[in-house]
């Protein structure tokens, strides 16, 4: 799937690009390897390998991924993955949140 890739330095300014980049893992070749025609999650759930993808609780709100917890704090994206269909942000943690563009539905998950 192609897609362009934001490094979010302005969230991590103590931290390169490259240490950013490394931050988010596989995730990044995982959707490079999606086919272009395929649903995001069914094709991140096969190339992650390790079954069904858990949907999380929580929401976004611009790029934050916002814990439904009291306790819970909140996460600003290493990186955005924008594709002609949906905008990827890879979050500390392994969490992952797919926005939708079409129907700005959200998906969260953790792919660690």
């Amino acid at each position: 799937m192609l897609f362009t890739a934001t490094i979010c330095t302005n969230n991590y300014p103590r931290f390169t690009e490259r240490a950013l980049v490394e931050a988010c893992g596989l995730i990044p070749s995982f959707v490079m390897n999606i086919g272009q025609d395929q649903d995001i999650v069914e094709g991140l759930t096969e190339q992650y390998g390790f079954g069904t993808l858990i949907p999380m609780v929580g929401k976004i709100e611009g790029s934050i991924c916002k814990s439904p917890y009291e306790e819970g704090s909140d996460l600003y994206p290493y990186m955005l993955l924008t594709t002609e269909t949906a905008d990827l942000y890879i979050y500390p943690y392994g969490i992952v949140s797919i926005v939708y563009k079409d129907s700005r539905d959200t998906f969260i998950t953790r792919m660690d």
